[in-house]
């Protein structure tokens, strides 16, 4: 490098230098996209849900706009955050996908395989049933099968299948006996209050212990958060509950964005406000001690 020009000679060394910072400075934040693979985004996450791709990052505090989803990927036992809300989540379309190159770019466990030229990740598997996805709202979802890694012989992957890719809705049916419980449960509380309309003050009283039991039970035995949702939004339209209820409901709902829909939802039909102070105390941090607040003070 003698007869380089010195000024050329310090444009690459400060090239050298800004580099590494450059390139993480390129990487995308939570919530933008598009994105093909994880190298692209701050946080090593890039999701597709029905063809819109963008980076993610596992659950904690989601950015304005997203939620915490812990059923797009549940089979591989993901969260994420995705866009949209608990109130309104993305209705899926077509499988989705954690698009990689690498095995090393997928989170935990998943490994990276190829089909179709598309490499996405996935779980290891060797038979079908590894590949289960889990039922939302007692719609079951069959897009998956146990098959041939195409990047990588011998080794077997959950993918898409391929009848799936050319006609989703060919791999989505209903579970009867899912969506039958549900509406059985909402014809017990419908005839339990027939006869009359909504009580009014004085005469509201709390759910009985046997029933609010029975409905707690739901709360436990259902899988996800729209099941958790549909099974307090029926309760609520015909019954009332006390701070202490409530509480136990909040109790057995672990996050914290759900804690606070549930809240939306129980709160109207609350018969002591008086003590609506012990509800605070299923919150752990002051942001949603705050919301929780705004909701039991309207």
């Amino acid at each position: 490098m003698k007869n380089t020009p010195s000024f050329l000679i310090g444009l690459i060394i400060c090239s050298i230098v800004a580099w590494p910072g450059m390139a993480a400075a390129a990487r995308r934040p939570t919530g933008k996209g598009p994105c093909k693979e994880p190298a692209q985004c701050r946080k090593g996450v890039c999701v597709e849900i029905n063809e819109d791709s963008y980076c993610s990052q596992t659950c904690g505090r989601c950015p304005a706009g997203m939620y915490c989803d812990d059923k797009l990927f549940g089979m591989m036992n993901l969260k994420v955050c995705v866009k949209g809300s608990l109130e309104e989540p993305p209705k899926p379309k077509s499988p989705p996908k954690l698009p990689c190159k690498t095995d090393d770019q997928c989170p935990g466990a998943l490994i990276c395989a190829q089909m179709m030229g598309q490499r996405d990740c996935t779980i290891q598997c060797t038979t079908d049933a590894r590949c289960k996805m889990p039922e939302m709202m007692g719609v079951k979802f069959d897009f998956m099968a146990c098959g041939l890694d195409e990047g990588r012989r011998g080794r077997k992957a959950c993918l898409p299948k391929k009848e799936c890719i050319a006609n989703p809705m060919a791999c989505m049916g209903v579970n009867s006996r899912t969506m039958g419980g549900m509406m059985g449960m909402a014809g017990a509380m419908e005839q339990d209050m027939a006869g009359g309309s909504e009580p009014t003050a004085p005469w509201k009283q709390a759910m009985s212990e046997s029933r609010f039991n029975s409905l707690l039970g739901q709360v436990k035995d259902a899988s996800f958060e729209d099941e958790r949702t549909a099974v307090l939004d029926t309760a609520s339209k015909r019954n009332y509950f006390n701070c202490d209820q409530v509480g136990r409901v909040l109790g057995v709902i672990s996050f914290s964005d759900e804690k606070i829909s549930a809240l939306r939802i129980l709160a109207p039909r609350l018969v002591d406000k008086e003590n609506s102070h012990t509800i605070l105390a299923h919150f752990e941090f002051d942001d949603d001690k705050q919301k929780a607040r705004r909701i039991l003070n309207k």
